[in-house]
């Protein structure tokens, strides 16, 4: 990380932040005008970050990329981001995974993303899915494992409705057994 001038409003906010004060770091930042201040964004984003404010931390990080796209190698930001991927919220996680994946090149960010693609969890499963499709990052293999786990797990028939779908558009040999099993099971349970 490049040192920021200390009398800067970004070098007194990244002082602040460092002695453990993100308030205080957020009220200098909130008091400036920092719209064109790339380092300014970066520290705010880092401030938000601190106090797990996730979508405010998003927004300036996405600000400071913005200005200055070069700033996605700044460690702290990807640490920021890594950690932020791991929240329950699903809009959360759909925003965080779509700057971190779309406006860096963190070589961490798309191996996080294909885990979340077939995540235990529906709704995070389900946030991510733009995401990949957005930067055309799904394989045909990811698709299959995500809408048969949605298959088996759908709580609602709509739900598994649109599974079976999305399993039947894949074309894909594979899907037929997953496609048997459900058949069977509704058979079974009536």
């Amino acid at each position: 990380d490049k040192g920021l001038d200390p009398n800067s409003r970004a070098g007194q906010a990244s002082d602040a932040l460092e002695r453990g004060d993100p308030n205080k770091a957020i009220a200098i930042l909130e008091k400036a005008n920092i719209e064109k201040d790339p380092d300014a964004e970066l520290v705010l984003g880092e401030a938000y970050a601190a106090r797990n404010e996730t979508l405010d931390a998003v927004e300036s990080y996405r600000r400071a990329l913005s200005l200055a796209p070069d700033l996605e190698s700044d460690k702290k930001l990807r640490a920021s981001l890594r950690s932020m991927a791991a929240d329950k919220d699903p809009e959360t996680v759909a925003k965080v995974f779509d700057l971190w994946v779309g406006h860096t090149k963190d070589p961490d960010a798309r191996p996080a993303l294909a885990n979340a693609a077939v995540s235990q969890s529906w709704d995070r499963r389900h946030a991510v899915a733009p995401v990949i499709e957005k930067y055309g990052l799904g394989d045909k293999d990811q698709w299959l494992k995500a809408y048969t786990l949605d298959l088996e797990e759908g709580e609602t028939c709509e739900k598994r409705k649109e599974a079976v779908a999305k399993l039947r558009a894949l074309s894909d040999p594979r899907a037929i057994e997953p496609l048997e099993r459900a058949v069977a099971k509704k058979i079974k349970s009536g």
